[in-house]
C-alpha cells in the first residue's frame, strides 16, 4: 500500500483555507515539518496520526490513504503471494 499522506494533509490543509504556519500551530510542530510532509520528504511522527486526523475530522486510515478498495487489493496480493509459495496439498488445506 502506497501512503497517501503527502498530498491528503496538503488537499485538507487548503480546504480549510490555512497556511502551513497555522496549521503547524495547531498541531504544535514546526511550518518546516508540514512542508516536509506536504512534499513527501517525510511523514509525521505516529503518534500525531489521531491528532491529524481528528482535526480534519477522518478516520487515520482516511488520512493514509487506506480507503476500502486499497485493503481489498492489499488482502488480494498477500493471498496470492502466500498461495503462491505453497506447496498443492498445503493450498488443499488452506
Amino acid at each position: 500500500m502506497e501512503l497517501m499522506i503527502a498530498n491528503k494533509i496538503k488537499k485538507l490543509r487548503k480546504d480549510k483555507e490555512l497556511t502551513q504556519e497555522a496549521l503547524a500551530n495547531v498541531l504544535g510542530v514546526s511550518p518546516q515539518s508540514i512542508s516536509k510532509w506536504e512534499c513527501g520528504d517525510g511523514y509525521p511522527d505516529i503518534t500525531l496520526l489521531p491528532s491529524i486526523a481528528n482535526y480534519f475530522e477522518i478516520t487515520v486510515d482516511e488520512l493514509i490513504g487506506n480507503d476500502e478498495i486499497s485493503a481489498k487489493e492489499d488482502v488480494q496480493k498477500n493471498y496470492f503471494n502466500v498461495h503462491g509459495k505453497l506447496s498443492h496439498d498445503e493450498n488443499l488445506e488452506l
